[in-house]
């Protein structure tokens, strides 16, 4: 797993000379630990490029991690998928689902685009229980693709306990409609991150948001700018 990870490090950070590079900047969050380790995180990586899509962790910051997420077979998973899409994007009618019409276009989409049902089981608000989070994947996702923003293609559910029904409070803390969010664990403690980039002025691409969903009120703590560079920084 270290061996697979670091390999992969590296090729995003071969990648990140072939992208837009430049660094992020603190808007909100100075002298909080999280966003503080954060924008260390982000910035530690050679001619960092826009993190639109995978948001690694370098090696040498231990407290971060990412899910270790296992890919469902979404046709033997068309149950739990139904209730997924019930949840997140309702466009479904019972007759749909009767005459096979829903079935069709689920076949249809795992051929055409990157069309995904992942799950892995985290204490999302830190209540020493361990729930079920799905992660749906219905639009892949270009690295340096700023308007990645408007057709995220990412969204996460939690289920209850019995696997069968979604559990609605946790669930919110976590299903994010705009931009592209991703979940991350520091300190062991989940938190959420979310690209919300778009071309503005300034060479500025956009903001890149921290969630506590762990909080009550769901706040975001830390925001970053990306300000994109004129030319590949020079190594430190």
């Amino acid at each position: 797993m270290k061996r697979t990870l670091g390999f992969a490090v590296l090729i995003w950070i071969l990648a990140a000379d072939l992208t837009c590079a430049g660094d992020y900047k603190m808007v909100e969050g100075a002298f909080i630990e999280i966003c503080e380790a954060y924008l260390k995180n982000l910035n530690a990586f050679s001619g960092t490029p826009l993190v639109v899509c995978e948001r690694p962790v370098h090696p040498k910051f231990k407290d971060f991690s990412t899910p270790q997420w296992e890919q469902l077979d979404v046709l033997q998973h068309l149950d739990l998928l139904k209730i997924v899409e019930q949840k997140v994007s309702p466009s479904w009618t019972e007759n749909d689902y009767l005459s096979g019409k829903w079935e069709a276009r689920v076949k249809r989409n795992l051929q055409e685009r990157e069309f995904t049902l992942s799950t892995v089981r985290l204490d999302i608000n830190r209540d020493g229980i361990v729930e079920q989070v799905i992660r749906y994947q219905s639009a892949g996702c270009k690295q340096g693709d700023i308007t990645t923003h408007f057709h995220s293609g990412v969204s996460f559910v939690v289920m209850q306990e019995d696997g069968l029904r979604v559990d609605d409070e946790k669930t919110r803390r976590v299903n994010i409609l705009t931009g592209r969010p991703e979940l991350f664990l520091y300190k062991d403690r989940v938190f959420l991150d979310l690209w919300a980039g778009e071309l503005g002025e300034d060479e500025r691409y956009g903001q890149l948001m921290v969630y506590d969903i762990t909080s009550p009120t769901g706040g975001v703590p830390c925001q970053y700018k990306y300000m994109k560079a004129n030319s590949r920084r020079k190594p430190q």
